[in-house]
């Protein structure tokens, strides 16, 4: 048997019916393979080139074996049409309506392309070769006997038939990409914990008990269910806020996804407002590459700083309350005029407190205005009535809930992490 990820399926998944032809093949894949395969469903990632910025990567399955390399599958369920005239697709469901859907066998090849580049800049796996292929499943077709289309090929097709020995097609599909396992020479001898670490990590965070301040009073905590679903959801989005009461866990998130976007290459600010709150950010994210953390006044003094800009000792008595809501920030706006450093990603926790010139200022540490290639996210407290929405000259507001919009639905985290049992350290 394979080991399997997400293992058990999430229930979100396990009763929807929109995703019973991929609960189908994540049950036949997990019946057919052997131990040496993992098996990952509903993966996605995040690339970055430096000409055009982010783009996304999603597939269904990504199949891996330790000497032969990955297999990305698209599942399609439905009967699947094809018009020759035309190259348009289509499913038509239960119901027997039609629906146009994308080729499948382009997407499983474009979504090939787009992680075999971004295993090569990825740090785990440096510029090693990794052999890499990609079909299709079709769940509730039967074989044509015959390819669909000049890339559509049988040998690279699972269809009804094939389901109870969808293990041998994965061999035979491998075959086809990747030759004889000695084809090429094996990947690297670490190859399948690294993509595990890349596409399915391991999360054990430390959060304080009953202080997010506390610096000695911490306990080991395991990520709940809703907040693996938020964090899954982050790697499809590029902007979203997250609200949720005190004690939910938005604080754990924020730090987790900074971490996990500077692991994966990119250059991450994580800031708040609170500087006690930034020093224990730092304290518990230890010494991460790429990954910059700093409350905002401080970030503030930051860029003026490297940008030559005189300003007064901040420990100063007589600095008035304009110093820290609008002479930093406006420093920050006029130091980024002059220094070119912008971040990838941007992550704010407690984005409730910035305020006044404080939203114009983070606003631009973001790539250029159309904020290609960043990917931020702000976790706030709930407050009614209270929304952090950056400048209009941006193409979209943040909206106060997990989801990328311009009409805001709220999708909030609710469940408090504070008040329940810890695991001991």
């Amino acid at each position: 048997m394979p080991t399997m990820y997400p293992k058990p399926l999430p229930r979100s998944v396990a009763s929807d019916p929109l995703r019973a032809a991929e609960r189908k093949v994540y049950e036949a894949l997990e019946a057919s393979l052997g131990p040496d395969h993992a098996v990952f469903y509903s993966v996605a990632w995040l690339s970055r080139n430096p000409r055009s910025g982010a783009h996304d990567g999603e597939v269904d399955f990504v199949v891996a074996h330790a000497e032969r390399g990955v297999l990305l599958l698209e599942v399609k369920g439905g009967r699947i049409c094809r018009d020759q005239g035309t190259g348009r697709w289509t499913s038509i469901d239960r119901a027997g309506f039609p629906h146009t859907i994308h080729d499948p066998f382009q997407q499983a090849r474009a979504s090939k392309h787009a992680l075999i580049e971004k295993l090569k800049d990825h740090p785990l796996f440096g510029r090693a070769w990794v052999p890499a292929g990609h079909g299709v499943v079709l769940p509730d077709c039967a074989s044509p006997h015959g390819p669909l289309a000049p890339d559509a090929l049988p040998e690279i097709t699972v269809f009804a038939e094939d389901m109870p020995r969808i293990g041998e097609c994965v061999d035979r599909m491998l075959r086809y990409w990747n030759g004889q396992p000695t084809a090429g020479g094996p990947p690297n001898p670490h190859f399948l914990s690294a993509l595990t670490e890349f596409l399915a990590p391991s999360v054990d965070l430390r959060q304080p008990l009953r202080s997010v301040l506390a610096d000695e009073d911490r306990e080991l905590l395991r990520l709940t269910e809703q907040q693996f679903h938020l964090l899954d959801f982050l790697n499809r989005q590029r902007r979203v806020s997250i609200t949720g009461g005190a004690g939910t866990g938005k604080t754990v998130l924020a730090l987790e996804k900074a971490k996990r976007l500077a692991r994966e290459g990119f250059r991450v600010l994580l800031t708040c407002f609170n500087r006690p709150l930034a020093d224990h950010l730092r304290r518990c994210a230890g010494s991460i590459e790429r990954l910059t953390i700093l409350s905002f006044h401080q970030l503030c003094w930051h860029f003026a700083k490297q940008a030559g800009i005189p300003l007064p000792d901040p420990g100063a008595s007589t600095l008035t309350p304009d110093f820290f809501s609008a002479n930093l920030p406006n420093a920050m706006l006029e130091a980024l005029e002059r220094v070119p450093d912008r971040f990838d990603a941007i992550v704010v926790d407690e984005g409730q407190d910035l305020h006044g010139g404080v939203p114009n200022a983070a606003a631009a540490l973001g790539c250029p205005r159309e904020l290609v290639g960043a990917a931020p996210a702000v976790l706030r407290r709930h407050r009614p009535g209270r929304v952090l929405r950056l400048p209009r000259r941006q193409p979209a507001g943040l909206p106060p809930c997990a989801v990328v919009s311009r009409e805001p639905r709220r999708d909030p985290l609710n469940e408090n992490l504070r008040n329940t049992t810890w695991p001991n350290s």
